[in-house]
């Protein structure tokens, strides 16, 4: 009788256990390659490879993207970038309103003020002065400088992000031997012509800018016959010294937003992902983006349109 009645219990485990696994879900199918490859068609497009295949063992996709296509990526917020540079007078100061990027994304929540004002250089830029010459001078920025389109560009090491300006006139004011003080044409101006910052962004492994990230300088200048007493390669230096000085009052922001804009840029791919689910790095000149596929990140695989893994 006991046999019997542990007997029937056994079988009535085995046919719970049974039913329980026939009514559990089935395990997902991890997504083919072809399935994959079909999600990260928009970043594929930009230049970036699908470097990582989702596992059961690592459920995520991973992407290579090399410095062109971060510049894809980057280049439509950095273009609504801006900058004005002005000086409030001879005794003033030098300074630059800028923006790094739009005033507003809504897909990360993100916000910032129409500018942000930072000094560049002490009243004026250069200034002269020489026992053997019968003139001293003193050049600061003129009429207010302002950029136009901002654009990213691939280098080896990360992007160059190139600022070009209006046509600059840099005020020259002299004081010759003798009475009288400083008199505002008793030097010819200079002109910059086609003037462009280049700021050479190399980034560490959080897509933070490097110590070594740098400034140069493009364009003309046509320094009206006082190239003796204001040489090119001195001018250009002025230009370097003050956008090498910007460089350094905007690193902080650029810190914040690059990462930011990478996000966006992928976000705008893919309607109703939250921004948590893209994980970025920066190693050997390619940006490395991870999206996860578990169960705890189901709405990240659900806007890759790819099925959640256990």
């Amino acid at each position: 009788m006991a046999l019997s009645h542990w007997r029937d219990k056994a079988v009535l485990a085995s046919v719970c256990s049974a039913l329980a696994m026939a009514s559990a879900p089935a395990a997902l199918a991890v997504p083919s390659q072809q399935a994959v490859l079909q999600a990260a068609t928009g970043l594929i497009r930009e230049g970036c490879a699908v470097a990582l295949f989702p596992t059961p063992q690592s459920p995520q996709i991973g992407l290579s993207c090399n410095n062109a296509a971060l510049a894809a990526l980057l280049n439509p917020y950095f273009s609504e970038s801006g900058f004005r540079i002005y000086s409030t007078g001879w005794s003033g100061e030098t300074k630059i309103d800028w923006r790094l990027g739009p005033q507003e994304i809504r897909a990360i929540n993100f916000r910032q003020g129409p500018h942000a004002t930072a000094r560049i250089a002490n009243g004026t830029l250069f200034s002269y002065r020489n026992s053997l010459s019968p003139l001293d001078i003193r050049v600061r920025v003129g009429n207010p400088i302002s950029s136009g389109v901002e654009r990213v560009e691939s280098i080896p090491g990360g992007l160059r992000f190139v600022i070009p300006f209006s046509r600059a006139s840099l005020l020259c004011q002299g004081d010759p031997a003798g009475p009288g003080g400083w008199i505002d044409h008793a030097c010819p101006d200079v002109n910059w012509n086609n003037p462009v910052i280049k700021i050479n962004l190399r980034f560490s492994r959080d897509l933070t800018l490097r110590p070594d990230s740098n400034v140069d300088v493009s364009g003309s200048f046509d320094l009206g016959g006082i190239d003796a007493l204001l040489p090119d390669r001195t001018i250009r230096g002025i230009a370097r010294d003050a956008a090498t000085e910007a460089l350094r009052q905007i690193t902080p922001t650029a810190n914040a937003n690059i990462s930011q804009f990478v996000k966006a840029s992928v976000l705008a791919r893919y309607a109703g992902m939250p921004a948590n689910c893209i994980r970025l790095s920066y190693v050997n000149d390619n940006l490395r983006l991870s999206i996860p596929l578990d169960r705890q990140n189901a709405a990240c695989a659900r806007a890759l349109g790819l099925s959640v893994l256990e």
